[in-house]
């Protein structure tokens, strides 16, 4: 199976020892291969672009040299939301994305990075490398002449940033937002206005798209206003008086969707809201990805595709831990920073559950693959839940109280 494949090729030791192979034994008889590595994420998200970088470091490391590949600036070879048809047709051999910004070409596509009420962090590498995971989305992403492998994830995430209080489920109703995907069609069944941004800033890289638009299955909102970041029209200046991104707050919608603590600080997004809400139903976890085409994979020879597969698990496994090691202190300095930290009450938590089930519904009776991936993903989910909250979550549960009664 691919999974038995990707673990035994990669190896726990080579996360733990950073090289599973000598690197003097592989340069021997080795050619010497250069690839690009197109990134999806621009450089101020240090540990989504850096995961690339773990990743092309390793590969040299471990060839001795030999096989040598260059990180791409985001945009270089095309937009976040080109570059799974970039890589596709060979414009370059490998990209970094989220594959979620891919919703509107196929929702399924969803399912390799995040999916509402889905999957955490270690949940996912248990479905991708223990379960169906990475052979299901193998089939999908054949049809794109890809093959993909888990390359990095943010862990739990917040969910959102608004100016608006919500107390209550009908708190959302007109609440224009900017989210895309699979998250806006389940909020739009709330009576969000999703304002949709584009597939860049879905990726998380802040830039905003052009011109807002509603997004699909939405109605758009009357008077809709530019998302933030949004660039400007030409000749267009910030209010007098204001910086960039005060302009931005002030014309913006009411709410952005977030991601952590520490990638929402590096965009700023504490300067457009006061209200910082989780968790995220609509992306437990983030499920970063390397795209490889199928054709340029096939001519590596074996020894070489061991060690893309352990360099991908091994920043794989590097940004996961990067996340959860920075995160906590992100949320420290945006509270000190005057954020105010809420958690979703509990009945927009259960009416989002129940338009989630909604939509998935809809998609399943469209679509016989995207049904296919999401029974077994959520068969997996649903299988593991009395384990973890027997365990993992009675245990965290326990510890936040007894904790905060010391404090």
């Amino acid at each position: 199976m691919q999974r038995r494949s990707f673990l035994k090729q990669a190896g726990l030791g080579a996360v733990a020892t950073g090289a599973a192979i000598s690197a003097p034994a592989l340069a021997q008889d080795s050619p010497s291969i250069s690839w690009r590595l197109a990134s999806g994420f621009p450089a101020a998200l240090d540990l989504r672009f850096g995961a690339g970088e773990v990743f092309r470091k390793f590969v040299s490391d471990a060839t001795g040299g030999k096989f040598s590949i260059r990180q791409l600036a985001d945009g270089e070879i095309a937009p976040a939301a080109e570059l799974m048809d970039a890589v596709g047709a060979a414009k370059v051999e490998c990209a970094h994305v989220s594959s979620g910004i891919y919703f509107a070409k196929n929702p399924a596509f969803c399912f390799d990075s995040a999916v509402p009420f889905g999957l955490d962090a270690g949940q996912m590498n248990a479905w991708m490398l223990e379960g169906d995971g990475l052979r299901l989305t193998r089939e999908l992403f054949k049809a794109q002449k890809i093959i993909n492998f888990p390359l990095g994830n943010t862990g739990p995430q917040m969910g959102l940033w608004s100016n608006r209080e919500i107390k209550r489920a009908t708190d959302l109703k007109d609440l224009k937002m900017r989210v895309d995907g699979l998250a806006a069609q389940v909020l739009a069944q709330l009576g969000v206005a999703p304002q949709q941004a584009g597939a860049a800033a879905q990726a998380g890289d802040g830039k905003g798209a052009e011109a807002a638009k509603p997004a699909e299955g939405a109605k758009p909102a009357e008077e809709a206003k530019p998302a933030e970041g949004a660039k400007p029209a030409e000749g267009a200046k910030p209010a007098e008086g204001t910086k960039p991104a005060e302009a931005a707050a002030k014309t913006g919608p009411d709410a952005v969707a977030g991601a952590g603590a520490y990638d929402d600080g590096k965009l700023g997004l504490n300067k457009t809201a006061r209200f910082y809400y989780g968790p995220s139903w609509w992306a437990a976890s983030e499920q970063l990805s390397l795209y490889i085409n199928e054709e340029a994979w096939a001519k590596l020879p074996k020894h070489y595709q061991a060690v893309l597969e352990a360099a991908a698990l091994a920043a794989h496994t590097r940004t996961t831990a990067a996340y959860a090691a920075r995160n906590p202190a992100a949320l420290a300095q945006l509270v000190a920073a005057g954020v105010q930290v809420r958690a979703l009450p509990r009945s927009v938590m259960d009416a989002a559950f129940e338009a989630s089930l909604q939509v998935y519904k809809d998609l399943s009776e469209k679509d016989p693959k995207f049904k296919a991936i999401h029974d077994n993903y959520m068969g997996f989910r649903d299988s593991a839940m009395p384990w973890f909250r027997l365990t993992s979550g009675a245990y965290d549960q326990y510890l936040g109280v007894a904790l905060s009664a010391r404090s």
